[in-house]
């Protein structure tokens, strides 16, 4: 019996604090004021003592310092702006404990080797969270006719105190651990000399990450009410805008319920309650709970896992035949992660512990008394809450191993990771499909812009399904992804001067989470996007081949023959022993890339480029055939789309990589169908397109065939510790042109597509625009000692 005991404290620390305590305090600094009082504010009280290493207690959350400045520009030659230094870094606050314990102990008895263990983390961080405008404040003394002793210079205004707007947000330094207790048994059992098999069971207990500062709030829908949501200022005009946009001189925010009409500057911010019309006591932040553990509808996880996960696993080796010849081996495996501390430190600092807010056209020393007043656009925070998974995934693979001849072995394998409950994020506020047409949404400032244009509406804002909230999000862990090959190997160890090995593989990964609303690939699962409107099969549900389906790579080294020593004759060996010929031949199969997306030039203020689907998620294209070009397809010229619907220009004739034909721009929608189908074509699921994401699209002429090699020659000096090595080393040897990247994506001119016409007008459609490296080459003669 063996019993392995670790134990461990691990400590890190990067961070940079003020010394003096006493002089925290911006008027000491001569420095302008800010809306939140340093001295008294209850939040940053709370942080006066906590521990900082390497200093004794004080504060974690704050710097000496001043804000930044913006002057606009003015008469003297000085900086248009100057930027405080680590305004938002300052102090900066990232430390780090570990405590760790691991006990494994394991026995042989008889044909068994039985092994149990258990693994105890307990991790703390605490690090600041920066939010949105440095939390000293930005002041912008630009010239403006709205402020109140205007002398029309940046500096001039700066020296009287007399602002265009100042903004300032906030920050917090949160106190974050999580706990991570694991134990499992497992057992190797030799059934026999042809059968070995591994199988056991981990047991995860995996909490998440508890922020014991108490600075963390999330929204919990239960908790929200429409009677403390407060309105927003709507834009208005003192003139018409029935003919023409609203002069900027003319433009106002107004309060629907009051009449209160303020700076425009202001509009699509929350009216506060001093303007009145409220029946209740509204607030900024409705529906928000502290995690404090004070709350039964949020607890100080946030969220709630299972207590306790068991993942099983299990591995068979078999000699088939018992010649040990060929063998079969195959295995299966549950594994969880525990998930980031990053999302429950991203809940820190959220309302109502900080705010961004602006004032507009006023003087420094009012800053303070403006501050229940300050404009504050509604908040966008998120949610993790309720019942969620614990990351995790499915590994397994089932292999044949076969002795060849030559002393060869060869590999065929079937590889899967299947990866369930990924962190997704869905917008839980998001406006309704087709909401932006609704005339009743309208912006009144802007009435003379063709409907169902960009522009032409409101901002979401304003008719979002929970009024007084900005684009709420929710992070759930309900993604997924999987990854399925087929691996084959070649290898043969080094004997009698000579190996090599090839391996091939033939892979594809289907995911939900390879695409955002915005059509961009996705880089990490960590909160990504996902369109609210659609199931994630149905529109996000899409390959990747990482970026080629099939790789092979083959490797070789070959020691030449001496002939000098079989002859006998050392000159003859000064020449041709000693030689070794290696390299490593790389072969893919042409890169798979995503649909273009929808691209048009010629748009204009006047005539701007039409909402296409008047919601949050974006059009794609539509995809109405083969994108890949046969041989002999010739160029297709301008047509119009009532004749040949879908026809476009496959690129400049002699650069047609794709058939573009194949990608079609579907036609907008609209509130109600416009007299064409340019114009829009009423509220119907086809202004989104279907063009699925990840890579769908085989990029001709990108396959790689590419050779590095190395030839060195050993030269023996006297002493036998002695050698003079002679390489030489060629990188690309063939020197073939290998293209990475193309472009595919059409655009068209707006004004003739909108009367039906398609004029495609990027000039280098078709034309590939990287490549790999060329060949390279490199001599070298060392002395090795």
């Amino acid at each position: 019996m063996v019993n392995e005991f670790t134990f461990g404290k691990s400590y890190n620390t990067w961070d940079y604090y003020a010394h003096d305590q006493s002089q925290l305090s911006r008027s000491n600094m001569g420095n302008p004021p800010s809306f939140d009082n340093f001295a008294t504010d209850p939040k940053f009280l709370a942080d006066q003592n906590k521990p900082r290493p390497t200093l004794s207690p004080g504060s974690q959350n704050l710097q000496i310092g001043i804000p930044d400045l913006s002057f606009g520009g003015g008469q003297e030659p000085n900086e248009a702006s100057y930027s405080a230094p680590c305004s938002g870094d300052c102090p900066y606050t990232n430390w780090n404990d570990i405590y760790s314990f691991n006990d494994n102990l394991s026995k042989v008895i008889g044909t068994h080797n039985l092994k149990a263990g258990l693994y105890y983390e307990r991790t703390g961080k605490v690090e600041q969270n920066q939010f949105s405008s440095p939390y000293l404040g930005s002041y912008n003394f630009a010239s403006s006719s709205a402020m109140p002793n205007n002398t029309q210079d940046g500096y001039a205004n700066a020296l009287l105190g007399d602002f265009n707007n100042y903004t300032e947000g906030g920050r917090v330094v949160g106190n974050y651990w999580f706990t991570d207790v694991e134990a499992f048994i497992q057992d190797n059992w030799k059934v026999s000399r042809r059968l070995t098999l591994d199988y056991g069971v981990r047991f995860y207990h995996q909490l998440p990450t508890e922020n014991l500062d108490n600075n963390t709030t999330e929204f919990v829908p239960s908790a929200y009410s429409p009677s403390q949501a407060m309105r927003l200022y709507y834009p208005g005009c003192t003139v018409s805008t029935a003919t023409k946009a609203c002069p900027t001189a003319n433009q106002i925010a107004v309060d629907p319920v009051t009449g209160y009409t303020t700076f425009f500057a202001l509009n699509g911010t929350l009216v506060p309650a001093s303007v009145g019309g409220y029946t209740g006591t509204p607030v900024p932040d409705p529906g928000m709970i502290r995690a404090d553990g004070a709350s039964p509808l949020l607890p100080r996880t946030l969220w709630n896992v299972a207590n306790v996960i068991p993942a099983f696993r299990f591995g068979v080796a078999w000699d088939v035949f018992g010649t040990g010849k060929t063998a079969i081996r195959a295995g299966f495996g549950q594994f969880f992660n525990l998930v980031s501390t990053q999302n429950s430190q991203n809940f820190s600092g959220n309302p109502p512990d900080i705010y961004s807010r602006a004032v507009y056209y006023s003087t420094v020393d009012k800053i303070p008394s403006l501050a229940s007043t300050a404009g504050i656009t509604p908040i966008t925070p998120g949610q993790t809450i309720g019942n969620q998974k614990v990351p995790g995934s499915l590994n397994g693979s089932f292999m044949i191993q076969q002795k060849l001849p030559l002393d060869t072995v060869l590999e065929a394998a079937y590889v899967f990771n299947l990866s369930h409950h990924l962190s997704a994020t869905y917008q839980i506020n998001a406006v309704a499909p087709y909401a932006e047409y609704n005339p009743a949404n309208q912006n009144p400032n802007v009435a003379y812009l063709p409907p169902n244009t960009n522009g032409k509406n409101l901002n979401d804002n304003y008719f979002r399904p929970l009024p007084g909230l900005g684009a709420l999000t929710d992070i759930d862990y309900a993604g997924n992804s999987n990854y399925n090959s087929l691996q084959v190997s070649v290898r043969r160890n080094f004997t009698r001067h000579l190996s090599y090995g090839l391996a091939y593989t033939w892979s594809k990964t289907m995911s939900d989470l390879l695409a955002n609303p915005n059509g961009a690939t996705r880089n990490s699962a960590e909160f990504t996007q996902i369109t609210p409107y659609f199931t994630d099969k149905f529109r996000n549900y899409g390959p990747s081949y990482q970026p080629t389906p099939q790789v092979l790579v083959i490797n070789y080294i070959y020691e030449l023959p001496n002939a000098g020593s079989k002859v006998k004759f050392k000159p003859v060996g000064w020449v041709t022993d000693h030689w070794t010929l290696s390299g490593i031949t790389q072969w893919h199969s042409d890169i798979k890339v995503t649909a273009p997306a929808i691209s048009f030039t010629g748009t204009t203020s006047t005539n701007p480029q039409m909402n296409w689907t008047g919601g949050f998620e974006p059009a794609r294209m539509m995809i109405v055939g083969n994108p890949q070009l046969s041989s002999g397809v010739s160029f297709v010229g301008n047509t119009p789309l009532a004749a040949a619907p879908g026809a476009n220009a496959n690129g400049t004739p002699g650069n047609q990589l794709l058939n573009e034909g194949a990608f079609v721009i579907p036609f907008p929608c609209s509130f109600t169908p416009g007299p064409t189908p340019q114009q829009g074509i009423g509220q119907s699921m086809e202004c989104y397109g279907n063009a699925g994401p990840g890579n769908i699209v085989t990029l001709p002429g990108t396959r790689m065939n590419n050779w590095d090699v190395t030839l060195s020659k050993s030269i023996p000096l006297k002493s036998e510790k002695r050698v003079l090595m002679f390489r030489i080393e060629a990188y690309n040897v063939f020197n073939h042109t290998q293209f990475s990247s193309a472009n595919i994506s059409p655009q068209y001119n707006w004004p003739l597509w909108q009367q039906g016409v398609l004029e495609q007008t990027n000039a280098n459609l078709g034309r590939y625009t990287a490549a790999l490296a060329p060949r390279q080459m490199s001599l070298s003669l060392r002395l090795q000692f």
